[in-house]
């Protein structure tokens, strides 16, 4: 059995009297794309932030293998309205995380951002916003990196860019939890897969195991 990278053991998170997160329990492989799939409101976005521990459970384990150093994420929705520069942006984080001017370049070149570095980030479109925060995601060079909806405000182009990405890190051994309601790209690229629906985790299987991703969500969902 691979090692375990991302483990959660009856994790409960309840704001007040609302329930969000029901007993949640899974484990993810080193190495895997683990889709983390549900419904708006289905409890995915507050299970990233307990991952990342910006947000603490009511109860339960939470437990991330890898070096804090090199936990990378990206959230849904992420402001950078800054008038800073990109260059600037993926500087003062590359010097936050300690990561040398060599390995910042690879970064820079795969998120094709080498004719934006002056560009102030409030002048950007929303997609090209998604790549620099993409690229500080990368910096630390992630063993784990958790992707909160991350294919929203890609083109076409980009979503199978971003795909290819993902893919390359996963080979070099990095384990990826991505959040998403776009069953059809999951399907494409993510190894393995659990499906939560009102804050209660249905179950979690490998992608291969499912030849029809949509049919087999809708029905899990709709029979919970």
């Amino acid at each position: 059995m691979k090692e375990i990278s991302i483990e959660l053991k009856a994790v409960e998170k309840f704001y007040r009297d609302f329930h969000a997160l029901k007993g949640i329990s899974l484990k993810v492989e080193r190495g895997s794309i683990f889709a983390y799939l549900g419904p708006n409101g289905a409890g995915k976005t507050t299970t990233v932030r307990i991952l990342l521990k910006l947000l603490k459970p009511s109860a339960g384990t939470v437990v991330v293998n890898a070096d804090k150093k090199r936990i990378g994420f990206l959230l849904e929705n992420e402001d950078l309205s800054y008038r800073m520069s990109t260059l600037d942006y993926i500087g003062f984080f590359a010097e936050l995380y300690g990561v040398p001017a060599r390995n910042v370049t690879p970064v820079i070149e795969t998120l094709e951002l080498d004719s934006l570095l002056k560009r102030p980030l409030n002048q950007l479109s929303k997609g090209t916003k998604k790549r620099v925060a993409l690229a500080r995601a990368l910096l630390c060079f992630p063993e784990v990196l958790f992707l909160d909806e991350p294919l929203e405000g890609f083109d076409p182009e980009w979503q199978v860019k971003f795909i290819d990405i993902l893919k390359e890190l996963a080979e070099g051994g990095s384990t990826i939890f991505i959040t998403s309601h776009q069953l059809l790209y999951m399907k494409k690229f993510a190894t393995d897969f659990g499906i939560i629906n009102q804050g209660k985790l249905l179950g979690q299987w490998k992608m291969d195991e499912v030849k029809d991703l949509e049919k087999f969500y809708l029905e899990a969902v709709q029979n919970a």
